[in-house]
């Protein structure tokens, strides 16, 4: 479960204002959601006009600063429950080759390759 909304004025002419979002977010965050977004990004910024009386497909017709609605979704992603760490490997990793082991040419910079050919870079 979880909140999508729509920052800044709405299809319907509702304003949901930077407080609003505050308000959702520690909803949110308090209970557990695990989702929390805004309807959109794009229009993530001031309008030149503010308080236009339109709803804008590009800006939030209310007063803010660029990206201000996004930031709580930021926020929110980082006060997510981590998730259970995965089961350690059943088997040991391959250790890296050592410096020096690679058979590949070393690569030319001013040498054109073709498909295939193998080059070596720094070893």
């Amino acid at each position: 479960e979880g909140v999508s909304q729509m920052n800044g004025r709405s299809d319907a002419g509702e304003y949901f204002t930077q407080d609003d979002f505050e308000t959702t977010l520690a909803y949110a965050t308090s209970h557990g959601l695990a989702r929390y977004t805004n309807w959109s990004v794009n229009r993530d910024r001031q309008c030149a006009d503010p308080n236009q009386s339109t709803t804008s497909g590009t800006c939030s017709s209310v007063p803010q600063t660029p990206w201000e609605f996004t930031k709580f979704s930021t926020r929110f992603a980082g006060a997510t429950p981590p998730v259970d760490p995965t089961d350690p490997p059943t088997t040991e990793p391959t250790p890296d080759p050592t410096a020096g082991t690679c058979s590949a040419a070393a690569w030319v910079a001013s040498t054109a390759y073709t498909g295939g050919q193998q080059v070596s870079y720094a070893g």
